[in-house]
């Protein structure tokens, strides 16, 4: 994404992610239905995906179950585990020499259901989501047993911090609950009340109007996904549409419709409307939203920090660095409190926030020293983010390096973070492959390479076989071998301000030309002043 003033000094990626603290819940015997069939590779993820400590207790959990000498269940737990890759050949290899490998369909569904059940147990007071189940157990089972005071108690308590939580649709099944356990006790609404004053109806118009509001924003997140930045009429005049849908349900009542009303304006608003600022007062709101309800707040720390994250970015985007450290602060802070407390998933889902927003910073405000001070860090948490679905923002992470070290003058530390960028598949952002082989012809421009030079713009050019090369990267190709090729004089400084005529007039018809990711014409600029590119890289590009 290219920030609106014109400044373009790197690739910004939002990490749109979202990661809890509370786990699925289903009953086990729906599990086991519905996930008779589960996928291998599924089993597999969710095994991998478990703590030390989780794991740990699934461990304790089988080993309640030894019927026989070996275990055969915690042994196929094990070889499962064990693997870095899912491969059943393998699995069954190392199982051969005991009996589940001959009935490893059933034996998989077996330590699914060990598992999730361990789980329960392990997490029933973990989060608001789990306590209220455990205590949806509790009560009925005090119910079946003619308990009801005792499970009154117990739903009363359950209710006021679900409540205090604003999570709406549990807080109705809780009410219901309740509701029924007040009725077999005789204790009934008095003659006179009024059905829309009780608290279940009030719970279930709110519950209803976030359930509208949510639906409303996922649609516009699908808008956006589909035009970028860069939607047509017909795509802008559906997100009008949606606007008029939620404005239609108005006033807003519930907390949770409110977040969901204000994420569809500020999506709108940044991608639909192209304000970077409005959006960013959008957010604020939103944020603001979580920080006056403690107990909203903590039943949603994932959003508080992908708001963090949001923020910061958008702060990026309209060059308000000093502003923009205080969140990248708080979103840092956040990570070193409760990174231990999250699965490896949502683990990974935090560092690649944490890491975006900490190389934009550096890349954004020119503090390159800074970042490259804490560079072990900061490849320590990206070596550790191995989820397919954050690839990308681990690739752009890499490249914004390679272009702090390329600020530097760090021209082989520079071209050493470039092969990691090429090492990601060639269909995950093409464009950001091909600014990165450009980049490193510069750098071997910059350290006089002149035969890989000439062989990396032959290769390169090789790439276009089947179609012409791209206009502003054919400029680029053919002033690095210029440079090779003429001495310093005249003619040179003729070939450096024609290609950054050309760049220029290329500008006014290519909206996204991929020189523009490094700013190619701060480069030509520093070549013709004999200065760094760091010292022209905040130009408009």
């Amino acid at each position: 994404m290219k920030s609106t003033n014109g400044d373009v000094r790197g690739e910004f990626f939002f990490v749109d992610a979202t990661y809890r603290f509370d786990f699925c819940l289903s009953d086990k015997h729906f599990h086991i239905c519905a996930m008779s069939r589960l996928p291998d590779i599924e089993l597999f993820g969710l095994i991998t995906a478990l703590t030390k400590n989780e794991k740990r207790y699934v461990k304790q959990e089988l080993r309640r179950h030894r019927l026989a000498e070996v275990n055969q269940t915690e042994v196929l737990f094990d070889a499962i585990a064990e693997q870095d890759v899912y491969d059943e050949g393998k699995l069954k290899d190392r199982l051969a020499a005991h009996g589940c490998v001959k009935r490893l369909p059933k034996a998989k569904r077996e330590l699914l259901d060990i598992v999730l059940r361990a789980m329960r147990q392990y997490h029933a007071q973990h989060g608001i989501i789990r306590r209220a189940v455990t205590a949806l157990q509790d009560a009925e089972f005090l119910r079946q047993r003619g308990q009801f005071r005792t499970a009154e108690q117990i739903l009363t308590k359950t209710i006021a911090f679900v409540r205090a939580a604003e999570m709406d649709a549990l807080e109705a099944v809780l009410l219901s609950i309740y509701r029924d356990t007040l009725r077999v006790q005789g204790k009934l609404p008095v003659t006179s009340s009024n059905a829309a004053d009780d608290e279940q109806a009030i719970v279930a118009r709110k519950l209803v109007q976030s359930v509208h509001m949510e639906h409303l924003a996922d649609r516009m997140e699908h808008l956006t996904a589909q035009y970028g930045r860069s939607p047509t009429q017909a795509a802008k005049a559906v997100a009008a549409d949606i606007v008029r849908a939620g404005e239609s349900v108005f006033p807003i009542i519930s907390a949770a419709a409110k977040n969901h009303w204000l994420r569809l304006l500020s999506r709108k608003a940044l991608f639909v409307d192209n304000q970077p600022e409005v959006a960013l007062q959008h957010d604020l709101t939103r944020l603001e939203v979580l920080d006056s309800n403690d107990g909203f707040k903590q039943s949603n720390r994932h959003l508080w920090a992908n708001l963090q994250s949001s923020i910061a970015l958008r702060l990026l985007l309209l060059g308000r660095h000093v502003d923009a450290r205080t969140y990248r602060n708080n979103l840092y802070n956040h990570w070193n409190e409760y990174r231990q407390h999250l699965s490896p998933q949502s683990r990974q889902t935090l560092g690649a926030q944490v890491v975006n927003v900490e190389v934009l910073l550096a890349l954004q405000s020119f503090d390159f020293e800074a970042l490259v001070s804490e560079l072990h860090l900061t490849d320590e948490i990206l070596d550790s983010i191995t989820a397919p679905k954050l690839a990308e923002t681990v690739m752009v992470c890499h490249f914004n390096i390679a272009l702090v070290m390329f600020g530097l003058g760090r021209y082989r530390a520079c071209i050493d973070r470039l092969h990691v960028v090429a090492e990601f598949p060639p269909e995950l952002r093409t464009e950001l492959h091909t600014a990165g082989r450009i980049l490193a012809i510069l750098c071997h421009v910059e350290q006089e390479n002149e035969s890989v030079v000439t062989s990396l713009v032959r290769s390169e050019r090789r790439r276009y076989k089947e179609t012409s090369v791209p206009a502003d990267v054919e400029v680029m190709l053919a002033l690095a071998l210029k440079i090779c090729q003429l001495p310093p004089g005249s003619r040179l400084t003729n070939t450096y301000k024609k290609a950054l005529s050309t760049l220029e007039s290329l500008s006014a018809t290519d909206s996204e030309p991929v020189t523009a990711i490094f700013n190619a014409k701060a480069w030509i600029t520093a070549r013709l002043n004999k200065k760094s590119w760091r010292d022209f890289a905040n130009i408009p590009s």
